[in-house]
């Protein structure tokens, strides 16, 4: 069961996508996740990821040759200043900007989306991305390591003392396991992450056995080094009603509500 898990933590570097922009220079972004909803591709990260993406100001990812690619598309951005308070951008890919992007990254299907999602304290749950203290860029190209990471679910008080509650974003303790070392670390900068899918393994009942799967339940947006150091993440239930909301796409996603 441990081999079949360790598979699964690694399928999340697949969804998982590094963003630049490209003005005089190549500048890290922060992290997507690239996923299929029905018949159309998207992009999930942090608005303030990707508030500055428009058609003059386009938005790039590595292909496996380390240089970068523009991809076209229709953003959304849901700024933090919003009614909403979301810190959310979705950015739908033209059919093009789709064929591309699927010769380097396969896409999260929606059926492994989860709303309502609420971990339990101290829950194991998952994330990658491209911190910046990983990459280099230089004339050669661009050299990134993504690093992918076990994380807890936050206990009660840090809610408390953050002043938001569980209906509203997810926490997740700061201190943090890195997979490709299998060592427990306390990232000092986490410039990079935001952007960055949060995810939990499900065991899954496939022809009588139970299979471990891997699920989105959340976007990271913010961390905090105050009193309790946290990573908060943006829950699926707001991201997937503004894709809904603009697009009327009917795509297929698991709702805990409706389990319990």
């Amino acid at each position: 069961m441990e081999e079949l898990i360790d598979i699964e933590y690694k399928k999340v570097k697949q969804h998982t996508i590094q963003l630049f922009v490209y003005n005089s220079k190549v500048k890290p972004l922060g992290t997507g996740v690239f996923v299929k909803l029905k018949d159309d591709y998207f992009i999930l990260s942090a608005s303030h990821v990707l508030k500055d993406i428009s058609n003059e100001n386009l938005l790039y990812i590595k292909t496996n040759s380390k240089q970068i690619l523009s991809l076209q598309g229709d953003i959304t951005s849901n700024r933090i200043e919003s009614k909403d308070h979301l810190d959310a951008a979705f950015f739908k890919l033209t059919d093009q900007a789709s064929i591309e992007l699927l010769k380097y990254h396969k896409p999260l299907e929606s059926k492994q989306i989860i709303i309502n999602y609420y971990p339990i304290e101290n829950e194991i749950l998952i994330t990658a991305g491209f911190p910046e203290a990983a990459t280099s860029i230089s004339s050669e190209g661009i050299d990134s390591r993504g690093i992918i990471m076990e994380l807890k679910h936050s206990k009660p008080n840090s809610y408390s003392h953050h002043n938001v509650t569980s209906s509203r974003c997810i926490l997740t303790d700061y201190r943090i396991k890195d997979l490709n070392t299998n060592k427990y670390i306390k990232l000092e900068d986490p410039h990079g992450y935001s952007g960055s899918g949060l995810w939990t393994i499900k065991l899954t009942q496939v022809d009588e056995k139970l299979i471990p799967k891997l699920y989105l339940i959340g976007i990271l947006y913010q961390y905090s080094k105050s009193k309790y150091y946290v990573l908060f993440a943006e829950r699926m239930e707001f991201i997937t009603r503004e894709i809904t909301r603009k697009y009327d796409i009917d795509f297929t996603i698991i709702n805990m509500a409706l389990k319990q």
